[in-house]
């Protein structure tokens, strides 16, 4: 269980920690801006490949459940993996890789833009960090949960609590009014269903597309354009 327990905590300070500005800055005084993305992703890659390499299964069962139960909980557990592909790709794939930026700089040789104005599109009218919340229901999501992947659960569940505080520190250093006005509105992992309708309206600052139109837009132009809203570090 230690074993498993600093596996996380490895993983947490690589992936948190290379994603805040003060690492960013340091990182790209001795590589290239455009390529800064995607040591970040690769060492994120390393972490994940060691994590799994040396997890260390727990025994003991929580639960195990069958027939409609197991159903149940497949379909919440698919539920949240369509949910981060939708916040993925409304964040925009290519650039979340680092890919984008290496092909405006090495190939297209334009310069990599950035969004200075927050932008909302889809489910992110209705929380704040829909890709967390597609994630957070695939960890608890399991027909069959055991010991270890309560651990697990647990583990990374309190690493996106503690990893969406300092990313919202960030995005109110970036945007401002902006996003407190946002937070303000929208929360952070669960919907308002009574609400919902009218935490997000457009305000001055934010755009809010139609969520088929946001899609198309974001495929034609995923690997040139800059990401339609905040880049999750």
């Amino acid at each position: 269980m230690l074993i498993d327990v600093l596996l996380l905590a490895l993983f947490a300070a690589q992936h948190s920690g290379m994603a805040r500005p003060s690492v960013k800055a340091f990182v790209t005084r001795w590589m290239p801006t455009a390529l800064e993305r995607s040591l970040y992703v690769f060492m994120t890659s390393l972490a994940v490949w060691v994590l799994c390499l040396g997890w260390q299964p727990l025994p003991g069962h929580i639960w195990s459940a069958g027939g409609i139960g197991s159903a149940v909980l497949d379909a919440g557990f698919w539920s949240g993996v369509a949910l981060v592909y939708v916040a993925t790709l409304l964040l925009n794939h290519f650039h979340l890789l680092g890919v984008s930026q290496a092909y405006r700089r090495y190939v297209a040789r334009v310069s990599d833009a950035t969004c200075d104005r927050l932008q909302v599109h889809g489910p992110y009218r209705l929380v704040r960090h829909p890709l967390m919340t597609g994630l957070l229901i695939c960890f608890w999501s399991a027909s069959t949960f055991t010991a270890g992947h309560l651990l697990w659960a647990t583990g990374l569940t309190g690493y996106i609590l503690l990893g969406t505080y300092l990313e919202e520190r960030d995005l109110v250093a970036r945007f401002g009014t902006a996003y407190r006005s946002y937070a303000a509105r929208v929360p952070a992992f669960i919907p308002s269903l009574l609400r919902g309708s009218t935490r997000a309206r457009i305000t001055t600052s934010r755009v809010v597309m139609p969520l088929p139109s946001a899609i198309r837009f974001l495929i034609a132009r995923s690997v040139r354009n800059a990401p339609a809203t905040a880049v999750k570090p």
